[in-house]
């Protein structure tokens, strides 16, 4: 006998996984850029996050721009400030780094509470977001 179980959500247990598999990467950016030691690769500066390297600049802008679809009363213009910074290779302030580090954990409350449904739903229009950026870019060029 086989049982099917419908299931409406996570379970507190897989929630967590997510949070941390989600956020840990962040929090270690914020704090290797308050250590002034940030990975590069090739002049790039890299976050190193779900198996692969990425540019640390466009991970923290879209990432910015998905939370803020998510949570639009929040102020997250830290994270394009420092992801045009790092983009330049211009230094980052303390201060900078700070803010930084905790929009990451207010976006880390706001995903806590947030559905799912919702979170996904906002990074696939951030994702679209960019590809059309991108086209246009193209056309542009």
């Amino acid at each position: 006998m086989s049982w099917i179980i419908k299931r409406m959500g996570d379970t507190r247990r897989e929630r967590e996984g997510k949070v941390r598999r989600t956020f840990g990467p962040l929090y270690q950016l914020a704090e290797s850029i308050r250590a002034d030691a940030v990975d590069a690769v090739q002049g790039y500066p890299v976050l190193r996050a779900w198996g692969e390297y990425m540019n640390a600049g466009h991970t923290l802008s879209a990432f910015g721009g998905t939370m803020a679809r998510v949570a639009p009363d929040l102020d997250l213009s830290i994270f394009d400030k420092v992801a045009v910074k790092l983009n330049a290779g211009t230094p980052i302030t303390e201060d900078e780094a700070y803010r930084l580090f905790c929009a990451v954990r207010m976006c880390e409350s706001v995903y806590r509470v947030t559905p799912l449904q919702k979170l996904r739903s906002a990074l696939l229009t951030e994702q679209l977001a960019i590809e059309l950026d991108e086209i246009q870019q193209r056309v542009a060029a």
